[in-house]
């Protein structure tokens, strides 16, 4: 080990690699850029590293590979995760074996991007969880818990590091090398076929919402307990802070601290508004990362430094104080194995002491519940400094409701903190010196040459506030909302949250505060202001429902399956509904495709890889086609993905012709361009299926009814390279079987083009009989199928005539050629 200078950008490549990632792939964006760079320039042997075509194709890729068992990356800015939004929702859903890790690079200001985004909110909405490191130190060391995170979950996190880390530099205790490659903690290696585990039909997606909010729960409880979340001080004001904010917020506070110590204590409020507190404190460009975490020495000369500012009234830099080292996210709670040293946390409530405040580090989404009540319990105020947008801030007015707590939650919302816009360091130490000495200061808007905003919802109180006074004649809310959000009036009227219980699927119980727990009927601040607890709905500006039991009924029956089973029916008990599992139409082109492709490969290994579409049905037995499914056009990244982990095996793409046009183009454009060794089997019906035969730019018309030009899907292929390209009937069975047989035996990007149309659309050809004379009874047209129309209920199977469409796959399938046609 030894220390590095490194940018931002840099500690988070090494951090990677020292996580032993096996895969990354991202697409160019600053501030996001070098993290791919730096490891393509030092990668070991086994890392695989590629600029993918898109974000969303990276995302893809990298799913495949962790579906496979590997530690991954995938990189982006914040506008390259619109592009990804699609398989990263999905993904969360269907899940992942190895760990994988999605870096997200924010750009506030925006200094180099069209939009201002703060993809903390889309952490909130995807339901996934997020690390926000504070320093390139920080964000080098975090990696190894967000993987760890991301395989105790068994779903992507999200990693985001915004302007300033990525591009600040500091000194990072890193490896000199790495040589010393462990192996993924995600399991056996390879894609493992698991019976539709990675298929995202809708009751997967169901039963896995269940436990991504069961879990979601219970890590923003363990989060208390991580090493990335910080509560130290005491006092009746607070500052919470995430990200660079933080670094702005403890330099400012440092040298507040020294200030007030050179002026004599309590005397030195006077004496920190006559110096501004904190001068030159200049940019931050990483200069404060230099005392860095994990590092003794740096702890102890910080604790040395804050003894000698208290004692002469110097002011004194702190530095990053969460430090992590080698760490795994346990399966009870998610800890470090080492927590900031002693010194260092002394040094930092030595600064919080003498200036009477608690200082909140939030470094993960979701927020970490028990820490932030405790942080809010008892104070009169906070601020909230955070970068981009009021995440923390509505969180906490959130949580003040929910626990009755009385803290006014200043910030963003109401005027204190610039709504759009990097946080400066001026600003921050304007912005701290007018909370802790109001007038002290010249307001930091002004500064940062803003005018001073009207707080959002002037005249409401802060949640929960204690206050009597009111800015305006407005309401204020019942005990819960604030002025700050209107949004959140009444959330701690009585009812089920009032309980403080939140079931979230998992039977999860959080704690309310102590205050709550006492059901006085009235809850003491600790400040000799009593709030009235909510009486109810009415409180809450809700008008109160009728009882369940007051309230008409429709006379209709029920649903079985919506909350109840219908006792009668004219005049008897309604039977079961039979279990009917979607399936492929008799005469699909699809089914003779997949029958095709496995009985040209049988006996070898393969991994087929799906897409969205009627050929997602596929999966079912007895074809047994589809082993992954997750947004439109993923099936032939993810096969790319797959590839890089297990190229022992035959990796093949199923994607149909509209989803080709979809999203399917940049993932061969993709694997041509980086070398991919696929099989792309597309799967041409001429029409958008599944949705009820809309056109697409491969049939010859528009909506409108226009005369268009055909697209052609074999001239696309031929256009960007495909190495090996074959176009066969779907329904022409030994043809198919020698096109599959031939690109199984080749190398490199090939692909397949099965022309059939739909049978909703073909004209119906007359129907098959099977000869009762020749057929031996050995069924194997009904068990290898799964046609809809050939049924087995007796000895021998028979054919529907209503449902059959006269496509032959059943008379090329039986060796006694007893299946014929046209019936009588």
């Amino acid at each position: 080990m030894g220390r590095q200078l490194l940018m931002g950008n840099e500690a988070i490549a090494l951090g990677a690699m020292r996580a032993n990632i096996e895969l990354a792939a991202g697409y160019p964006g600053t501030p996001s850029s070098e993290i791919l760079e730096a490891i393509a320039r030092a990668r070991p042997d086994g890392l695989y590293v590629e600029w993918s075509v898109n974000e969303k194709t990276a995302v893809e890729v990298a799913a495949g590979a962790a579906m496979s068992g590997a530690r991954v990356l995938a990189t982006m800015k914040q506008v390259g995760l619109n592009v990804a939004s699609d398989p990263v929702m999905s993904l969360n859903y269907v899940g992942v074996k190895g760990g994988m890790v999605i870096v997200v690079a924010d750009d506030p200001g925006p200094i180099s991007s069209q939009t201002e985004q703060d993809t903390r909110h889309f952490a909130q909405f995807a339901k996934l969880a997020l690390f926000d490191p504070s320093t390139p130190e920080e964000a080098y060391l975090m990696m190894a818990d967000a993987f760890a995170c991301s395989e105790r979950l068994g779903r992507p996190v999200l990693f985001r590091p915004t302007t300033r880390v990525c591009h600040s530099y500091a000194s990072v205790n890193a490896p000199d090398a790495l040589d010393a490659r462990a192996k993924s903690a995600g399991g056996a290696r390879g894609f493992e076929k698991s019976g539709g585990r990675w298929v995202i039909f809708p009751k997967l997606a169901h039963a896995n919402h269940i436990k991504i909010e069961s879990a979601l729960s219970e890590l923003g409880q363990s989060f208390s307990e991580y090493g990335g979340n910080r509560l130290v001080g005491a006092g009746a004001k607070g500052i919470a802070a995430n990200g660079v904010s933080w670094q702005y917020v403890c330099e400012a506070l440092s040298g507040m601290a020294g200030a007030m110590a050179g002026a004599g204590g309590a005397g030195g409020a006077g004496a920190m508004a006559e110096t501004g507190g904190v001068d030159g404190l200049g940019d931050m460009a990483g200069a404060s990362c230099g005392a860095a975490t994990g590092n003794g020495s740096g702890a102890d000369s910080m604790a040395r430094a804050a003894g000698e500012a208290a004692a002469t009234g110097e002011a004194v830099v702190v530095a990053e104080v969460t430090a992590t080292s080698e760490v795994s996210v346990a399966s009870d709670v998610a800890a470090t194995s080492e927590v900031a040293a002693t010194s260092e946390a002394g040094a930092i409530d030595a600064m919080c002491a003498s200036l009477g405040c608690r200082l909140l580090k939030i470094g993960t989404v979701p927020l970490p519940e028990p820490m932030c009540v405790d942080f809010l319990r008892d104070l009169d105020e906070a601020l909230v400094i955070e970068e981009l947008d009021p995440v923390i801030e509505r969180e906490l007015v959130y949580l003040c409701g929910r626990h009755r707590l009385g803290a006014s939650v200043n910030g963003k919302l109401t005027g204190h903190m610039p709504r759009a816009g990097e946080n400066s360091p001026a600003a921050v130490k304007s912005a701290i010196l007018e909370f802790l000495a109001p007038g002290a200061a010249t307001d930091g808007r002004e500064q940062a040459g803003q005018k001073p905003a009207e707080p959002e919802g002037a005249g409401l109180q802060s949640a929960g506030s204690g206050s009597v006074e009111s800015r305006s004649a407005g309401p204020q809310s019942a005990g819960a909302g604030g002025g700050a959000d209107p949004e959140l009036a009444g959330s701690s009227a009585a009812g089920p949250e009032s309980a403080n219980s939140e079931s979230g699927g998992s039977g999860v119980v959080r704690p309310q505060s102590a205050g709550a727990r006492e059901g006085t009927g009235s809850e003491s601040t600790g400040r000799g202001a009593a709030r009235p607890q909510s009486a109810g709905p009415e409180q809450a500006g809700q008008k109160p429902a009728d009882s369940e039991g007051a309230r008409p009924r429709s006379a209709g029956p029920q649903s079985a399956g919506a909350g109840g089973s219908v006792a009668s029916y004219a005049g008897g008990d309604l039977p079961a509904l039979a279990v009917r599992p979607p399936v492929l139409c008799a005469g699909c082109p699809h089914r003779a495709s997949f029958f095709a492709v496995k009985e040209a490969i049988r006996g070898r290994k393969a991994v087929f890889s799906g897409d969205i579409g009627c050929y997602t049905l596929g999966n079912a037995m007895p074809l047994d086609m589809v082993d992954t499914c997750l947004c439109m056009g993923a099936g032939i990244a993810q096969a790319q993905g797959i590839h890089r982990i297990a190229p022992d095996a035959l990796n093949f793409a199923f994607i149909g012709d509209s989803t080709f046009f979809h999203t399917g183009i940049p993932g061969m454009v993709n694997a041509v361009y980086n070398k991919a060794d696929i099989i792309a089997a597309i799967l041409d019906n001429a029409t958008t299926a599944m949705t009820g035969g809309q056109p697409n730019p491969g049939m010859e018309k528009t909506l409108m009814g226009e005369a268009a030009p055909k697209i052609s899907i074999y001239g696309i292929l031929s256009a960007i390279g495909v190495d090996s390209l074959q176009r066969v009937s779907a329904f022409d069975f030994g043809a198919a079987v020698a096109a599959v047989r031939r690109a199984a035996d080749e190398k490199g990007v090939r692909a397949i083009i099965f022309e059939g149309p739909c049978i909703s659309l073909a004209r119906k050809g007359k129907p098959l009989k099977i000869d009762g004379g020749a057929c031996t009874g050995c069924g194997a047209c009904a068990r290898r199928l799964g046609c809809p129309a050939i049924s087995a209920l007796g000895k021998k199977p028979a054919i529907d005539a209503l449902l059959c469409t006269g496509c032959g796959l059943c008379a090329n399938l039986c060796k006694f050629g007893a299946i014929a046609g046209p019936a009588a």
